[in-house]
C-alpha cells in the first residue's frame, strides 16, 4: 500500500549507528527489494553486507551489492522491471519482495550522521510501520541499537495528520482524528461524503457547512463545501468556498493545484494550465530541495580528512544530480566541476559534466574536453570512448571521432556500439570499405540496441561500394 504524506522529525538512535551499519541501511533503502537466487547473489560483490556481518538472507533479502538499483554491476544498465530477469543479475522475480519484507522499497533511511532514522519528507511511502518492525527485528536490535522519539505526518488530506512514536521498541501510530474531541468533525465529513455518493447535493452542502463550524481552519472543509456547492448549482458560493480553501492551504504545490481546479471550474483554461505547471514545478522542486539538503548534510558530516575522497565526491555528485533534475543546469555544472576538483583521481565529476554538456546543454565541444579529462582520470572503458566519439562527430571532427571509436573497440572488443559508430565515422570519411567491415562486425553481436542500425549501415556501405 502506498501512502503519500509529509513526515517531519527523526527517531533517535542510541548509540549512533557505526559507519558500516549506516552505509548498509542507506544501501538497503536505495536498492529495490526483489527476490533473488540466494546462492547466485552470495557470489556477487556485496561489500557493505559483508562488512556488516550479514548473511545473504532468505531469497537474497539482505543483498545490497553491485551498485545498481536492481543489483546490476556498476550501477548499469538500467533493467526493465516488466521484462524477463537477466540471468547475470540473479533476480528471480522483479515484482515480489523477499520473504518477510513488506514491499519493494524500504521507506526508512538513516540520517547522514547515523544518529537517527527518518522517512523522507515528501513522496510515496510504503508500509512504514511494517518496515520499521522489520528493520528493528533484523538489524537494529541485533546490532544493539535503541530507538526513541516521534515523527509527525500529514497526508494529502488536510485532516490526515498524526504522529508515529517509538515506545519500548514498538512504533505506535496515533492519528489525530478518529479519536478524542475532534472525532465528531471527522464523522460529519463522512456524512457529507455519503451524501455526495448518493448525489444528494443539498444534503452534502448542509453537512459540509456544519463541518466548517467545527473546523474552520481545515482547507479541506472549505474545499469539500465548495465541491458540493458546485454540484448543487451554487456557483457563486462555490467560488467563495474554494477561495477560502486556497487561502488556508499551507502547502504551496497543493495550493496551486487547487487554484488550477478553481480556474477550470470558471472556464479559465489558460490560468488553469499555468497553475498546474506551477504546482508541478513546486512538487518537483520540493523533492529535489529535500534531497539536496540530505546530500549536503552527508558531506558536512564527513571528517575533514575525508572531504577530498570518494565519499565526498559521491555527495557532491548527488547535489549536482538534484540540481540537474530541478532544471538548474548551471548549478549542476558547478557541482560536477567541484566534484572533479575535490578528488582529481576520481573521474565521476568530469563524466557527469560531460554528459550534461553533451545532452542537456547542447555544448558538444565542451563535452569533448570533459570526456577526455574523465578518461585521463581513469574512466577508460568503451562507453566513455563511444560518447567521446559521438560528441566529436556532432562537431564534424570525424578523424577524432574515428580515433575515439577505435579506442572503444580496443577497450572492449565485445561491445557492439563502438563498432557501429566506427562504421558511421568511416562513412563520413568516405571509406565505405572499412565502414562495411565495422557494420558487419557490429551486426554479428545481434545486440537489440544496434542490430537493425548495423544492418542498415552495412547496406548503405555496400551500396556505396557498388556505385564505386
Amino acid at each position: 500500500m502506498s501512502y503519500r504524506a509529509n513526515f517531519t522529525g527523526v527517531l533517535s538512535i542510541d548509540p549512533p549507528l557505526s559507519r558500516i551499519h549506516c552505509r548498509y541501511l542507506e544501501a538497503f533503502s536505495q536498492t529495490r527489494r526483489v527476490c533473488r537466487d540466494a546462492a547466485f547473489s552470495s557470489s556477487r560483490p556485496d561489500e557493505m553486507r559483508t562488512a556488516a556481518g550479514l548473511p545473504i538472507g532468505e531469497e537474497g533479502g539482505f543483498f545490497v551489492g553491485a551498485g545498481g538499483m536492481l543489483g546490476q554491476e556498476g550501477g548499469g544498465p538500467m533493467l526493465d522491471p516488466g521484462g524477463p530477469a537477466p540471468a547475470d543479475v540473479g533476480i528471480s522475480d522483479f515484482n515480489r519482495p523477499p520473504a518477510g519484507q513488506p514491499h519493494l522499497w524500504c521507506c526508512w533511511q538513516p540520517t547522514a550522521d547515523g544518529g537517527g532514522l527518518h522517512i523522507p519528507e515528501t513522496g510515496s511511502h510504503y508500509e512504514p510501520i511494517s518496515w520499521f518492525t522489520y528493520l528493528q527485528q533484523h538489524f537494529l536490535l541485533p546490532w544493539g541499537y535503541r530507538l526513541s522519539g516521534d515523527i509527525d505526518y500529514r497526508g494529502a488530506d488536510s485532516v490526515d495528520v498524526g504522529r508515529l512514536s517509538v515506545r519500548d521498541h514498538t512504533l505506535h501510530y496515533a492519528p489525530a482524528f478518529g479519536r478524542g474531541p475532534l472525532s465528531e468533525g471527522w464523522a460529519i465529513r463522512e456524512q457529507g461524503e455519503a451524501r455526495l455518493a448518493a448525489k444528494d447535493w443539498k444534503g452534502a452542502v448542509s453537512a459540509f457547512s456544519q463541518l466548517i463550524t467545527r473546523a474552520p481552519d481545515w482547507p479541506d472543509s472549505w474545499w469539500l463545501l465548495g465541491s458540493a456547492q458546485a454540484r448543487a448549482g451554487q456557483l457563486g458560493e462555490c467560488v467563495v468556498s474554494l477561495d477560502q480553501s486556497i487561502a488556508r492551504e499551507t502547502d504551496a504545490a497543493r495550493r496551486e493545484a487547487r487554484r488550477a481546479k478553481l480556474h477550470g471550474l470558471m472556464r479559465q483554461a489558460g490560468k488553469a494550465a499555468d497553475a498546474l505547471e506551477r504546482a508541478r514545478v513546486l512538487r518537483a522542486q520540493s523533492s529535489f530541495d529535500a534531497a539536496t539538503l540530505e546530500y549536503q548534510a552527508f558531506f558536512d558530516a564527513l571528517p575533514t580528512d575525508q572531504r577530498a575522497g570518494d565519499e565526498a565526491v559521491s555527495a557532491i555528485i548527488g547535489i549536482g544530480l538534484c540540481e540537474q533534475g530541478a532544471g538548474c543546469h548551471d548549478k549542476a555544472l558547478a557541482a560536477y566541476f567541484r566534484a572533479a576538483q575535490t578528488c582529481p583521481e576520481n573521474p565521476s565529476g568530469w563524466t557527469y559534466m560531460a554528459y550534461l554538456q553533451a545532452y542537456q546543454l547542447g555544448t558538444p565541444r565542451e563535452a569533448i574536453e570533459s570526456f577526455r579529462l574523465a578518461i585521463a582520470a581513469g574512466n577508460d572503458g568503451s562507453p566513455i570512448y563511444n560518447e567521446l566519439g559521438m560528441a566529436c562527430g556532432r562537431c564534424g571532427l570525424h578523424d577524432d571521432a574515428r580515433d575515439a571509436f577505435i579506442e572503444g573497440t580496443n577497450a572492449d572488443p565485445d561491445d557492439p556500439l563502438p563498432w557501429l559508430n566506427l562504421g558511421h565515422s568511416f562513412m563520413a570519411l568516405g571509406d565505405a570499405d572499412e565502414a562495411a567491415g565495422c557494420f558487419e562486425h557490429a551486426a554479428e553481436f545481434h545486440d537489440p540496441r544496434c542490430h537493425a542500425a548495423a544492418l542498415e549501415g552495412l547496406a548503405a556501405a555496400r551500396d556505396a561500394l557498388a556505385k564505386g
